[in-house]
């Protein structure tokens, strides 16, 4: 998709996968978390079911805007097609991707 987003893999302690990536403001954290979570199934980012039947958008992307004060101190985590996922405020903001009942 173009951005200038940094993944970055590893294991936890009990060697399950996970993939941390920090955002930059080139674009909404949705696109961020779709593109993050197709990543780590390793399907196109189409396979993956709406991400609005799993929270809203909107919501999500404006906890996080840029000119947000509080958005340092906002931290969100939901499952989204089989995988755990935890948006982290920062700079920079960082979503972080596991596969669910890790």
């Amino acid at each position: 998709m173009g951005s200038k987003l940094r993944d970055s893999f590893r294991g936890d302690a009990d060697g399950e996968s996970l993939l941390r990536r920090d955002c930059d403001d080139t674009e909404p954290i949705t696109v961020a978390v779709i593109d993050a979570v197709s990543t780590m199934a390793g399907v196109d980012p189409t396979a993956l079911p709406p991400l609005y039947e799993t929270i809203n958008p909107d919501a999500l992307d404006g906890l996080f805007d840029a000119g947000s004060s509080d958005a340092e101190s906002v931290r969100v985590a939901f499952s989204y097609a089989d995988h755990e996922v935890v948006v982290q405020g920062g700079p920079p903001v960082t979503v972080t991707v596991t596969p669910d009942g890790t």
